[in-house]
């Protein structure tokens, strides 16, 4: 079914992206299929060589959408947790303040070691295919 949906959508000259829904081997085969792009990270880090170059090869760009990562807690947490996001003059210049006060004054349960988040896991692997002639998209 998939296979169809891709050739219907080539045949259109259209470029689906994809929700990665948290299954890597799904990524992979999406990959292999022709699909253009998928959104968030691949879930599972490391990833390898192999992976860096099937999805650089595939010509598949990869949104990870950092602040809300699989896999680990979200880097939007940290944010808040790390920034003075009440007292941000540029932030509060380009958003509302109800917006903000409603995200930084009172946090989802949740507090994670800063050992557990893994951005910097997901933006090395995003390097990786970038350098190695892959497309990657910013979320």
């Amino acid at each position: 079914m998939r296979q169809w949906i891709i050739q219907a959508a080539h045949e259109l000259q259209l470029m689906p992206t994809t929700e990665g829904s948290l299954d890597l081997r799904l990524n992979m085969t999406m990959a292999q299929d022709g699909y253009s792009g998928t959104e968030h990270n691949l879930p599972g880090v490391p990833l390898f060589s192999d992976v860096v170059e099937l999805v650089a090869q595939s010509n598949m760009a990869t949104t990870p959408t950092i602040v809300v990562t699989y896999g680990g807690p979200w880097a939007e947490n940290l944010f808040y947790t790390t920034t003075d996001v009440l007292g941000d003059a540029k932030l509060a210049t380009f958003t509302p303040f109800e917006e903000i006060y409603s995200k930084a004054a009172r946090r989802a349960p949740g507090w994670f070691d800063e050992s557990q988040y893994i951005h910097k896991e997901i933006s090395d692997f995003i390097d990786d295919v970038v350098e190695a002639g892959g497309r990657a998209g910013i979320g």
